[in-house]
């Protein structure tokens, strides 16, 4: 065994963490607070949990995710106000008017969708929701992974009109 791999075995997560010289995690720490969103006050508090490491693994993980979805509700409410649903939906790389069938089994129910520029756009009765489009390296891939997200978003959209329909 070398003196490298001793090195390695006795290093913790808080020291690894610490870069020397930077104040990185401080500096995300304050951005999230900046935003209203309450954190640890500083690294060493962050860092002092015994399960840091894991809690870091699953905020990176979401952060991705959420990171994504806001992108693409921004980019999507952009597109929409400047341009409207009828010109996304024209310029747009896939589009198609499909049917899905609700989760109850017996109803189903005619939608829009379409993708464009890294967006899933779903419309159902004049409303839109958008998603973040599928990242997959193939165009088919990506053309199944959305056409399952415009379903999920449209079977959410006309469980939405559902809901009014039955409150009214």
């Amino acid at each position: 065994m070398s003196d490298n791999t001793n090195i390695y075995e006795n290093i913790n997560f808080a020291d690894f963490m610490s870069s020397k010289g930077s104040d990185d995690l401080d500096n995300f720490f304050d951005t999230l607070s900046d935003a209203g969103i309450s954190v640890a006050t500083t690294s060493e508090e962050f860092l002092s949990d015994e399960d840091a490491c894991y809690t870091m693994y699953n905020l990176s993980d979401n952060l991705v995710f959420y990171g994504k979805w806001m992108a693409a509700k921004v980019a999507g409410f952009t597109a929409l106000k400047e341009t409207g649903f009828e010109a996304i939906k024209a310029s747009s790389d896939r589009s198609e008017t499909i049917e899905v069938k609700h989760s109850s089994g017996n109803e189903v129910f005619v939608g829009e969708w379409c993708r464009k520029e890294g967006v899933v756009y779903a419309s159902f009765n004049g409303v839109i929701e958008v998603a973040s489009a599928s990242e997959a390296k193939t165009k088919l891939q990506r053309d199944k992974a959305d056409l399952k997200t415009a379903k999920f978003l449209l079977s959410a959209l006309y469980q939405d009109a559902a809901n009014l329909r039955n409150a009214a």
